[in-house]
């Protein structure tokens, strides 16, 4: 990519006056010079008085700088910032690269020889009373020729001449945008602009330079503009990218861009959001309240249509178009008034201008309607795209509750859905099209990131060369290079898809040392070679044929189930709380001498539950009996967490939810890299979780004492008093090996952590206790976990063709008609935090209802027996 230029304007031979946006300047048209960043002072002085003609010898030129500044939503004003050394040219450029919208700098020149300024009129003469800078005046006198040039970026339309030539046209005095300086009504015309080395600049509103920009951007890659002659429009951190590899033949390669803001948002409410540091500008050219006038420029027809739309909603009119073409749009009233309307779009510039109007409406209103004929799916479309792009889950609700805000009507909800459709369409893709781009993607995304592990499951198509699409595993690179240093336990979920296809999109995710959230794939298979891998998860089937099938058995991996869906499948078919409070406390035990004190209750309160309970294997439910294979991860509440956070993602086609997927796991990656290496450098060396618990331990390792029985082979016994606070904690004894690190306590082995009998040990043999602490909750292994950096995917255009037969989607599987179900049926694992848990109006226990009430049978009797 070539180094960036900017424009910047000069201007001369004129006065800076003030006015109602600040500072402006009233003069001769300016001169246009190209600089690159990093250009001194001296060689900046040097460029202008080329321009001018001038030479540093015979003239001396003082430099100002017209800075926008704004305080949102004011509009933006102008002051002046005099050019003295090099840090004040460097401000010129980060105000360009800051500010959206602001391409070009504008600078005021004033010669030694200049003309004195006298009310706003340039005469010869010397310029010793010539201030860069003169004093505010309400109304300044209009410049004498008859080139007009205002301000930049100011509010008012752009405004260019019938022919759009470069040469002046005579007045006519019934054409509404001639020039009359005499008159405050009426709009200077100014000279149309062609010649790029003495450009003469009319005004311009932010939005149409944004549409210029784009133009630009377009004719870049149709090759019709030099590199050297386009702004830079890489817009990645290098932080959170490694580019060297998008490099070929010494230059950077065009790169994938996220479609939308939702892919790289602060998910996880811990990335910090650089967006705030630019300052936000806002400003229009024209408002439905106004009328519109001969001369007024609109950037495309789109725009153009949009305004008239508006216009006739407001006025509660219509309009019918008379004629309609790339180039030319006419419209007249349908009430049959003089009102009339047209537009064509001009060679020179590409912008759609009014060159005929007559108006206002002189028909009578018709009768307001709660749904106007103007405000249809398209002009919708236009209002809510910035909703459904950064929030694709919104709710339709909403979005007619936002027309409702703008123009005080009801608007259909099959009008607002299909607006969004459009929308989802434009933004992430067609649907079918979708499976289509899908292998392209999944193919430049490797060729990206090296080690990433992709497999594809589909079906033989009727069509040779073509297939239909079953499933999808993938597993990004650096996830798979980072979980060889978090903790080896996995944890499985799924969610279900809410768009034009069923589906579920199933997570494996992970801990670090840190208990932080780590993704690591989406897909069981190839993920790593590490041995010893704790998969766990609900008791689905699908996921227990999937184990049996891939030989997830030990000593390579270990499956283990999730004990909160293990307590509420007891409680769902049993119809009893107590009994899931118990066998949650019962798996949750970390000595054996516990666990069998919880499985009495159990078997006391319900035997069937407790004889069905005995079925399953210990070790897949319980903590005592797991070995140390969990790390003390009893729930999937991870990869459920996780689910939320992709929650928009279930909207999406298939290709834009992979996108998501990836964008958003390189944002995390780097985000928690950032902290990690923040509590490196203030001296950290183990885990925020690991501190806090060997803290805790440690506490309660001082009421302790102990008893050496081999100090050669470490054993030792320590005996621990009761405790008065609580009658269930009397005094006993636990026996440390430190050879095999082993506590009878468990605690150490299950957590890999030195429990509070394993510090005492430690602190009456004068050892250092961290050497018995794994090495996963180090902050070496918690930076290595991110230490991969993610490779951004190539632009679209350079994605080659993989060997891959045509995708389509499984038309079986596509949503029936009507309105789907977004959220599944309450039960008591989708019950939020932030909502009560149902009361049972008998027996006034939470968990169930009146209904399911299994203590409504006596309760019924006594009631009859009462009133008998």
């Amino acid at each position: 990519m070539a180094e960036r230029r900017y424009s910047f304007l000069i201007y001369s031979n004129g006065c800076v006056q003030h006015g109602q946006d600040g500072i402006y300047y009233d003069g001769p048209p300016p001169t246009l010079i190209r600089v690159n960043r990093g250009i001194v002072f001296a060689e900046l002085e040097s460029k202008i008085l080329a321009a001018m003609g001038l030479h540093r010898e015979d003239a001396k030129i003082k430099v100002t700088y017209r800075l926008p500044h704004q305080s949102y939503p004011q509009p933006v004003k102008y002051t002046a910032l005099p050019i003295t050394n090099d840090d004040c040219v460097e401000a010129i450029f980060d105000v360009l690269q800051l500010i959206p919208g602001f391409v070009t700098a504008e600078l005021y020149v004033d010669v030694e020889s200049t003309p004195i300024c006298q009310n706003g009129i340039a005469n010869e003469g010397p310029s010793t009373q010539c201030s860069p800078i003169s004093s505010p005046v309400n109304t300044p006198a209009p410049y004498s020729q008859n080139d007009y040039i205002a301000p930049m970026n100011t509010s008012s339309a752009l405004l260019l001449d019938d022919n759009d030539s470069p040469s002046t046209h005579p007045q006519d005095d019934n054409d509404a945008h001639s020039l009359h300086p005499q008159d405050d009504n009426v709009i200077p015309e100014p000279v149309g602009v062609e010649n790029v080395d003495n450009e003469e600049m009319a005004t311009v509103t932010i939005d149409v330079i944004q549409d210029m920009a784009g133009k630009i951007q377009q004719m870049e890659e149709q090759g019709v503009v030099n590199d050297d002659e386009l702004l830079e429009e890489d817009g990645y951190d290098e932080e959170l990218f490694d580019y060297e590899h998008n490099c070929h033949d010494g230059q950077r390669q065009a790169i994938h861009q996220a479609p939308s803001p939702l892919f790289t948002q602060n998910t996880w409410k811990n990335i910090v959001d650089q967006s705030s540091l630019a300052i936000m500008i806002k400003q229009t050219t024209w408002e439905p309240t106004q009328e519109f006038y001969k001369g007024l420029i609109f950037a495309d027809k789109e725009k153009l249509k949009s305004a008239v739309k508006r216009y006739c909603i407001l006025r509660n009119k219509m309009y019918q178009v008379k004629e309609s073409g790339p180039t030319p749009w006419s419209l007249s009233c349908k009430n049959g008034c003089n009102w009339r309307l047209r537009a064509c779009k001009r060679v020179t510039h590409g912008f759609f201008k009014v060159t005929k109007y007559c108006g206002p409406h002189t028909c009578m209103e018709s009768n307001p309607t709660e749904d106007h004929a103007m405000l249809d799916s398209w002009l919708i479309e236009q209002e809510v795209n910035v909703l459904v792009k950064e929030k694709p889950s919104v709710k339709i609700s909403l979005l007619q509750a936002q027309i409702w805000k703008k123009y005080g009507r009801h608007v259909s909800y099959m009008k607002v859905w299909e607006a969004k459709q459009k929308i989802l369409a434009k933004v992430f893709g067609d649907w079918e099209k979708s499976y289509q781009i899908l292998p392209k993607w999944m193919t430049a995304m490797v060729d990206a990131n090296p080690g990433t592990k992709v497999k594809w499951c589909t079906h033989d198509a009727a069509v040779a060369g073509s297939a239909i699409f079953q499933r999808l595993f993938w597993a990004f690179g650096p996830s798979i290079e980072g979980f060889k240093h978090c903790r080896p336990v996995i944890s499985i979920d799924a969610t279900f898809l809410y768009g034009k296809y069923k589906g579920k999109l199933m997570i494996a995710s992970t801990w670090d040392g840190d208990n932080q959230l780590f993704p690591l794939a989406f897909a069981i298979e190839h993920v790593t070679q590490r041995s010893g891998v704790c998969l766990i998860s609900d008791q689905h089937n699908g996921i227990l044929s999937a184990v049996a099938e891939f030989g997830w058995q030990p000593p390579h991996g270990y499956h283990r189930f999730c004990i909160r869906h293990l307590a509420t499948n007891f409680n769902e078919r049993f119809q009893c709380t107590q009994l899931k409070d118990w066998i949650t406390c019962a798996g949750q035990e970390n000595q054996p001498r516990k666990f069998e004190i919880a499985m009495s209750a159990i078997r006391d309160m319900h035997s069937e539950a407790a004889n069905k309970l005995a079925e399953i294997p210990m070790e897949m439910w319980t903590l005592a009996h797991d070995g140390g294979c969990r790390y003390g991860v009893m729930t999937t509440n991870l990869s459920e967490s996780f689910n939320g956070l992709l929650k928009d993602a279930r909207h999406l086609p298939i290709t834009s939810l992979v996108q998501l997927t990836f964008y958003r796991t390189v944002f995390y990656f780097q985000d928690r890299r950032t902290k990690v290496q923040a509590e490196i450098a203030a001296g950290e060396t183990f885990t925020a979780y690991l501190r806090t618990k060997f803290t805790k331990w440690e506490q309660k390792s001082r009421d302790h004492a102990f008893r050496v029985y081999n100090r050669e082979e470490g054993v030792f016994d320590i005996h621990k008093s009761a405790d008065p606070d609580f009658e269930d904690r009397d005094s006993h004894v636990h026996v440390v090996n430190l050879v095999q690190k082993i506590c009878t306590c468990q605690k150490w082995q299950i957590y890999k952590i030195p429990c509070s009998h394993v510090i005492a040990v430690c602190q009456s043999q004068h050892l250092q206790p961290d050497q018995y602490i794994d090495r996963c909750y180090t902050m070496e292994e918690q930076l290595a976990c991110y230490a991969s950096k993610f490779k951004p995917v190539l632009d679209a255009t350079y994605w080659k063709e993989p060997d891959f037969p045509k995708l389509y989607p499984n038309s079986t599987i596509r949503r029936e008609r009507g309105r789907p179900k977004v959220s599944r049926l309450g039960d008591e694992m989708g019950w939020r935090e932030s909502q009560p848990k149902p009361t049972c109006g008998l027996c006034r226990q939470v968990g169930h209802n009146r209904r399911k009430c299994p203590n409504s049978n006596v309760t019924s009797s006594s009631s009859g027996s009462t009133n008998q």
